[in-house]
């Protein structure tokens, strides 16, 4: 009995050091709440929206401070995805850091074919050999919209010029507390005009544009 009670007294350190780290989680949002699909949402004041699908890859993340940080374990590629929740998280450094990461996938991922795991074509995220991998997926419909079912489609990758669509974002997070980035779809749909730009579907300068313009949205919430 004494014996066990020495080795339950040497571990605490580890368990208690395991329930205090600290994760970075990943949401979409639309006006500060958490995007639930096929939910209605105003979009501008006026329109009625939903979203039906929403799925984005992310990659090569990097923690760098006075240790040098780089676990190789974070750096994907993941796949987020609206309809499975907390689809994602990462362990934050015990120390404020910066904090890098990119937003699709690299020219090396989408020439090495079809993959396995969040990358794998059942996932519905491949195009084909040639034009790779789509990075980002957001579906829906929008009351105003003259199309088939009111529907909008934006199918947003690329990785050959002109037309790459991979974007690189950096944040300082400090040493204590949750953190969050945040995704806001209504900053993102509210950039464009639905009317004329409401289908992608291919790698193009459009799409490259638009990631570029999502990435530049990402929010830091700490």
């Amino acid at each position: 009995m004494t014996k066990l009670l020495h080795i339950i007294v040497l571990l605490l350190p580890a368990i208690t050091h395991a329930q205090l780290q600290e994760e970075i989680s990943f949401s979409f949002l639309f006006e500060g709440e958490r995007v639930q699909l096929d939910k209605e949402y105003i979009l501008n004041d006026a329109d009625t929206i939903r979203f039906s699908k929403i799925r984005l890859y992310v990659s090569d993340f990097h923690f760098e401070n006075n240790k040098v940080e780089n676990n190789a374990e974070r750096n994907g590629p993941w796949l987020l995805d609206a309809e499975k929740e907390n689809t994602f998280k990462i362990d934050k450094p015990n120390e404020a850091a910066t904090f890098s990461f990119c937003v699709g996938l690299d020219s090396l991922v989408n020439t090495s074919g079809a993959l396995g795991g969040d990358l794998d074509p059942m996932n519905g995220m491949y195009w084909t050999w040639q034009s790779g991998y789509i990075h980002l997926k957001i579906e829906g419909s929008c009351s105003s919209l003259q199309t088939r079912n009111k529907a909008f489609s934006f199918h947003l990758g690329g990785y050959q010029h002109p037309h790459r669509a991979f974007e690189h974002r950096t944040f300082t997070v400090s040493s204590e507390g949750e953190v969050s980035l945040q995704f806001p779809l209504d900053s993102f749909l509210e950039s464009m005009d639905l009317q004329e730009t409401n289908s992608i579907m291919s790698p193009s300068i459009t799409a490259s544009e638009l990631l570029s313009v999502f990435t530049s949205q990402i929010l830091l919430a700490e």
